[in-house]
């Protein structure tokens, strides 16, 4: 009972306390030798503890928002940081294309990515995806499917061989760290001498093709079905499609997230409904043009922010040949 002395061999006092709070701060029977004068003892330890790990945690929180944040930045230093002219000694305003990016990630950091890269003196490449999910393990995915492209550069002016390559690495690496992802990916080659189109589809929303003149919005797609999404089949292969372009046409690439929004009712803007905007929006200058979509996209979601990530990558052609 209260006020009772306790022995110092009382096995139930450790029992009630616990050996490491008995241990730690000192609460032996001969410290406290009655039970009342051990019970406040405990509460104080207890408070203590308390107050130990919500250190801890808040030590623990603040470098993972450290992490995350040096993450965000290492992610968005890989983005293009200015973009490729054509030929690749004249100034931007000179080139034969002109391109132009919006990136909106929802978290720290993003599972889409993109990339503009030269290839040859003539020639660009677009490379836009989307891996699944969201947060740390989408972004170390990207960052492996950039290095992957990089790595398998040498086949870059053929889409789809590049995408067939890109996805048997990433496949196998998935496999051996026996996890299950995937990326929907886009990749198209803009060719100033041939004044064409090349790409190549890996369970991607098509990219759009606005036609100078007509303002009509054209989906970028072949005359075969796209390819599955990159890492699930890791012996797919993926087909090089072909159009014409000429001087006034653009191109814009963009991950699901910029149509697969809800207003207030749930009712969804559908790709359908993107493609509608992007006509509408066609004879604007491009900025403009770009603006425009992004306004309209959310006022429909009556929502400042995005639901999911988002990513778009426009281009310009200002001349061919």
């Amino acid at each position: 009972m209260f006020g009772e002395r306790l022995g110092t061999g009382d096995e139930g006092y450790t029992d009630l306390l616990g050996p490491e709070r008995v241990a730690k701060y000192d609460l032996r029977p001969e410290t406290y030798g009655t039970l009342d004068e051990a019970s406040s003892a405990l509460g104080l330890a207890r408070a203590l503890c308390m107050q130990e790990r919500t250190r801890e945690l808040r030590a623990k929180n603040q470098q993972m928002e450290e992490e995350l944040q040096m993450a965000r930045e290492l992610q968005l230093a890989l983005l293009p940081q200015k973009f490729p002219t054509v030929p690749a000694y004249v100034p931007a305003q000179d080139s034969a294309l002109r391109f132009l990016s919006l990136y909106f990630p929802t978290g720290d950091v993003s599972g889409d990515f993109f990339n503009v890269f030269p290839i040859g003196e003539k020639a660009v490449g677009i490379f836009i995806c989307d891996v699944m999910g969201h947060g740390v393990r989408s972004a170390l995915i990207t960052s492996m499917i950039r290095g992957l492209v990089e790595e398998h550069g040498q086949a870059a002016a053929d889409p789809g061989e590049l995408l067939t390559r890109v996805n048997r690495a990433l496949a196998v690496i998935l496999k051996q760290a026996d996890t299950t992802m995937f990326a929907t990916c886009f990749y198209v080659v803009a060719d100033v001498e041939r004044a064409q189109l090349r790409f190549a589809n890996a369970g991607h929303p098509s990219a759009l093709h606005i036609q100078h003149g007509n303002g009509a919005a054209h989906k970028l797609q072949g005359h075969v079905r796209h390819g599955p999404a990159m890492g699930i089949f890791p012996t797919a292969n993926y087909v090089t499609s072909s159009s014409p372009m000429k001087k006034g046409d653009r191109v814009m690439l963009f991950t699901d997230g910029l149509f697969e929004v809800e207003d207030a009712s749930g009712t969804v803007f559908t790709e359908e409904q993107l493609h509608t905007t992007v006509a509408r929006y066609a004879a604007l200058p491009a900025q403009e043009f770009f603006d425009r979509v992004i306004n309209d996209v959310r006022q429909f979601s009556e929502r400042k922010s995005f639901d999911d990530d988002v990513c778009v990558v426009g281009m310009e052609v200002q001349h061919t040949g």
